[in-house]
């Protein structure tokens, strides 16, 4: 009946609500990668080694965060794709319903 789309929409709300975490904790992500920058910048006791081993970690990070959102918006894809295969039941073919018809015609014939 309407399972199917109430399904659909959980998803779509449930991608909505982890698109929108996601983009936020990239965004404070960014930010923290930004104000490291600025502080190895401005240290005086910061060598070369340092800034290189820190961009290398902060593209590496960058690059798995891409990889895990790719990830969950694949599984995302692959629920919505399940849920468009099924075809709606209908309410006449609910097994509860046809025992209530049955037993409404035995009383009328009687």
């Amino acid at each position: 009946m309407y399972s199917n789309k109430m399904f659909t929409q959980f998803v779509k709300c449930q991608k909505s609500l982890f698109d929108n975490s996601f983009a936020m904790m990239a965004t404070l992500q960014d930010q923290g990668h930004q104000m490291m920058d600025k502080v190895f910048e401005k240290s005086p006791l910061s060598q070369g080694d340092s800034k290189k081993m820190s961009s290398y970690w902060v593209d590496f990070l960058k690059q798995n965060r891409e990889n895990c959102k790719g990830y969950v918006d694949n599984g995302f894809d692959k629920i919505m794709d399940l849920l468009a295969e099924f075809e709606p039941v209908s309410s006449v073919n609910r097994p509860s319903e046809k025992a209530s018809e049955k037993a409404s015609e035995k009383t009328s014939k009687k």
